[in-house]
């Protein structure tokens, strides 16, 4: 959410007053609440760090007193008046706007978050057939405005009204309860202002005021997932997921996990139990984490099962290096050498062997130094495994090799460093799986 400064609107309230705002919980909910302008109007005078008060009807005018403020909306054909917000708000794609008031009107007004040029989300009761009703409008110069009317609630009483922006939804709620949702034609990355006042009747004649309790505009930001990981695992076996979550509202968060393979004890609990499929194989993990106000936050992790009989795998020869592949000097084509064995010996649950690839144009010599994991699919046509080696005998790298066993065989290899939050710079990737143009790769399984 971003806010920006007050800027020249060229337009008062005038045919209905408008409202508008993200709400994501009851406002009882306080733990999600971080509160952009609170104010419940205690003094004498409009608290001028958050309001300005702006007319365009002779004769408009507003008093504050026992905590409630009261606005005229004067006597000129087309005028009216309201308190008008001195900061922006911008609903984006990572918090949630609520507006809260509660308030009372005599014949016509709103309230909202409202602006000429950026569009508006408005509670208003329109002066030609005196109905109230929720609108939205993208923008002005992006018609149409989207309306739907709300029914059974009398402006001339004391009611709570809210607007949820969130994304591209508006929520509007009276005491509570939704009356209206827009999907289509909401404020968005825009800077809107909190207006709420009241406008004229359509004759001008007959009372035409407000009363206002209170104002309330706060934020709910998306939390964050952490799913953890990667995993490795033991086919037919369990591991504990150490998944995370938080909030800065410090809401109380809902977890959810899905794999593309496995299972687990309870896909709701922060930290789960993962249970292995019998198939080795790399599957995806998601945690899904979402707050009180709805709002959510997903993270995708890889579980690696692997199996100790699965076989092993055995590969030499060379490939032609496309461009685009060595990051440091993406036109360098050429012949390419790789060699390469990854095994589990008896009893141990990380792999061995050795991988070398050799691209003497780009002068890139890769050697292994250790292995991670190493996965055989059941038909033995396909392997992929994981460690970390040097480049010239200097540093510290990452790479994943997949091995094809199959016609023709097939090889990848992708080089990579990470920083402290694992932020990938690729060194070498030739990005698909391709046919080698000279030697072999074997698969060994028990099948084969």
């Amino acid at each position: 959410m971003k806010i920006n400064k007050l800027f020249s609107i060229g337009m008062i309230l005038a045919l209905v007053a408008i409202l508008s705002l993200s709400v994501q919980v009851e406002s009882s909910s306080a733990s999600t609440e971080t509160y952009l302008i609170n104010d419940e109007f205690n003094g004498s005078e409009l608290d001028s760090s958050i309001w300005s008060f702006q007319s365009n009807s002779a004769g408009t005018s507003y008093s504050v007193s026992d905590g409630q403020i009261y606005i005229y909306g004067g006597n000129t054909p087309g005028g009216g008046g309201g308190v008008y917000s001195k900061l922006g708000y911008t609903p984006d794609d990572y918090s949630s706007l609520t507006l809260e008031f509660r308030a009372r009107w005599e014949i016509i007004g709103g309230g909202s978050f409202w602006d000429a040029v950026n569009g508006w989300a408005s509670f208003g009761i329109n002066r030609y057939d005196y109905k109230m009703y929720a609108t939205v409008l993208e923008s002005d110069y992006d018609p149409p405005a989207y309306k739907m009317e709300i029914e059974g609630v009398d402006p001339s009483e004391w009611h709570v009204y809210k607007i949820n922006i969130s994304g591209t939804t508006a929520t509007f709620y009276v005491d509570n309860i939704i009356r209206a949702t827009f999907t289509e034609g909401v404020p968005h990355e825009k800077p809107i202002h909190v207006r709420i006042g009241v406008g004229p009747t359509i004759d001008n004649t007959g009372p035409k005021y407000m009363y206002l309790d209170y104002v309330r505009l706060f934020e709910n930001i998306a939390p964050t997932s952490d799913a953890g990981g990667p995993y490795l695992v033991k086919a037919d076996s369990t591991i504990p997921i150490d998944g995370t979550g938080s909030d800065p509202n410090q809401d109380t968060l809902t977890y959810s996990w899905f794999v593309t393979g496995g299972s687990f004890d309870d896909a709701s609990l922060e930290d789960p139990t993962y249970f292995a499929p019998s198939e080795a194989g790399i599957y995806e993990l998601t945690l899904t984490v979402t707050d009180q106000g709805g709002l959510s936050d997903q993270d995708t992790t890889m579980v690696v099962v692997y199996n100790l009989d699965g076989g092993f795998v055995t590969g030499g020869g060379w490939i032609d290096s496309p461009a685009d592949s060595y990051n440091p000097e993406p036109s360098l084509t050429g012949k390419a050498n790789f060699g390469f064995v990854s095994k589990y010996k008896k009893g141990a649950s990380i792999p061995s062997g050795n991988t070398e690839f050799q691209f003497h144009a780009a002068d890139l010599n890769f050697h292994s130094s250790s292995y991670n994991w190493l996965v055989v699919n059941q038909d033995g046509t396909n392997a992929q495994f994981k460690g970390l080696g040097t480049i010239n005998g200097q540093g510290e790298y990452k790479f994943m090799l997949w091995a094809g066993d199959d016609e023709p065989d097939t090889f990848r290899i992708k080089i990579w460093t990470e920083d402290d939050v694992s932020n990938e710079t690729v060194y070498y990737d030739n990005g698909f799986d391709q046919a080698i143009g000279g030697g072999g790769i074997v698969i060994h399984t028990k099948n084969k």
